[in-house]
């Protein structure tokens, strides 16, 4: 079983909700756009969106076309799939699964100084690209920069499905994930941050440890818990 238990009214999704109706009671959505991009939210494209805190922090803006690193860990990924011989899961989450850790170490001290460093303003946009080129991150970036990568797998035809970058709290922690869906419906966990757990949703539900991934309508895996 896992090792924590949660009542489930302690599971909250609203966290970019809450960013949301922050920016339009500040007047700084514009057709539900911030700064000319979508915003990152559970089912929503990636790729050229921007991921807002449920307070003020960073702005993150994914831009894969213009993050030369992002290409290039895109290519390792691919490569990296290829060379995988036997694995419980798809190669290519695996593969993902393996690289972006290895990549953007989990780092909350090396986030702030970076974040102090480019004396970035309230929701102020730095680029994931930035956080990769220093290698550090914490579970939004390290969800992010998968996810993206995933979000290309797929539009190129390397995987068949779709991917989430999903967030949720428990009690007062907040944690990111990369949830992927494939065609048959199958469910998958990226828990990049910490390198946790891969695997199903149904799996992670005894077997993740340190967080629950389900959302509401998850409810039938649930009663594992019980």
């Amino acid at each position: 079983m896992s090792d924590l238990q949660y009542p489930t009214d302690f599971i909250r999704w609203d966290r970019t909700d809450i960013g949301r109706l922050r920016l339009w009671l500040d007047e700084r959505l514009e057709r539900g756009y911030y700064l000319g991009h979508h915003l990152i939210g559970r089912d929503t494209a990636i790729d050229k969106g921007v991921y807002i805190g449920h307070t003020s922090r960073e702005a993150i803006l994914v831009d894969f076309e213009a993050s030369p690193l992002l290409q290039k860990y895109y290519q390792e990924a691919k490569e990296r799939c290829e060379a995988i011989q036997q694995c419980r899961h798809p190669p290519f989450l695996e593969a993902i699964y393996s690289l972006v850790p290895e990549k953007m170490k989990y780092s909350e001290e090396e986030t702030a100084r970076l974040v102090r460093q480019l004396n970035v303003k309230e929701d102020g946009l730095i680029s994931l690209e930035r956080f990769v080129e220093e290698g550090f991150g914490v579970c939004r970036q390290q969800a992010l920069f998968g996810g993206v990568l995933i979000e290309k797998a797929i539009e190129e035809g390397i995987f068949r499905g779709r991917v989430s970058a999903d967030r949720n709290s428990i009690s007062t922690m907040g944690h990111a994930w990369d949830r992927v869906t494939s065609p048959a419906g199958k469910v998958y966990i990226l828990n990049l941050s910490p390198k946790t757990y891969i695997g199903t949703l149904q799996d992670s539900v005894t077997e993740a440890k340190g967080w629950l991934f389900c959302r509401p309508e998850d409810e039938e895996w649930l009663g594992l818990l019980k």
